[in-house]
């Protein structure tokens, strides 16, 4: 998990919406703030520059387009990503968020896959880096093997991908390894993979770069790959959506 974290101010008049939505934010590994309409939005925006915007189109006060058309006019925001929400697909109302300076408009109920690229798209593309599959935050134990010895590791989050163990020690680059973490109802799931890179406390601000190694799973097979698939959902986001009050969030 970085340290360092993107901010997204996600605005809604549904506070079971916000709650719902700030947490998953949360967990894909932004720092979420929210505000309750408009005003409020650009209120916070006046003291804090997120890195982007999540706007509900119908708001009180003040509703999101007018909301979208106040930060694209302004100098000091005209830049920050605006994603538009709506339970509408009016084409209408897409057309005039596109006109404003909208980067996406997504549609409730939200697909999660969508949310996370959408997100990845703002803010990761211009420096080349979106990432396609969805990180979640994971602190459990991990076992590594590595040539007949095992290693204790604390995790910090896992994809589909790969997992960032964190801690002062880590394996040297190009280490493969066996994983071995724990999964809801098996014992655990046992991956291989390669240690791709490590990070220790050096450079100008140590207190923000996470220590420890980032680990790639080699191609794991069907069945294995099913699980992990089926564990990182489950982390992001099973418990929102069996607790959802309005369908908010599809996990498709």
């Amino acid at each position: 998990m970085d340290f360092d974290r993107k901010k997204i101010l996600v605005a809604d008049d549904s506070k079971t919406f916000l709650m719902y939505t700030t947490l998953l934010v949360k967990r894909m590994g932004f720092n979420p703030i929210s505000a309750e309409n408009g005003i409020e939005a650009i209120k916070i925006m006046t003291s804090m520059l997120p890195d982007a915007v999540m706007l509900d189109v119908h708001m009180p006060v003040l509703d999101g387009i007018k909301t979208l058309n106040h930060i694209k006019s302004d100098l000091r925001t005209s830049n920050i990503p605006v994603i538009m929400i709506s339970v509408e697909y009016d084409e209408d109302t897409i057309a005039k968020c596109k006109k404003f300076g909208c980067n996406d408009y997504l549609t409730k109920p939200l697909k999660i896959k969508q949310l996370h690229s959408t997100l990845q798209n703002c803010l990761f593309s211009s420096e080349g880096k979106p990432r396609k599959h969805i990180r979640v935050s994971f602190n459990e134990k991990v076992i590594i093997k590595h040539n007949n010895n095992k290693f204790d590791f604390e995790s910090e989050n896992l994809s589909e991908r790969g997992i960032f163990l964190s801690g002062k020690e880590h394996l040297p680059v190009g280490s493969h390894v066996q994983v071995n973490f724990p999964i809801k109802d098996m014992d655990a799931l046992s991956l291989d993979g390669i240690v791709i890179y490590t990070k220790s406390l050096s450079g100008q601000n140590p207190s923000r770069i996470p220590r420890g190694m980032a680990i790639e799973f080699k191609e794991p097979n069907i069945d294995a790959a099913a699980i992990l698939k089926n564990h990182v959902t489950k982390l992001l986001a099973d418990d929102i959506l069996q607790n959802q009050e309005e369908p908010f969030f599809d996990a498709g």
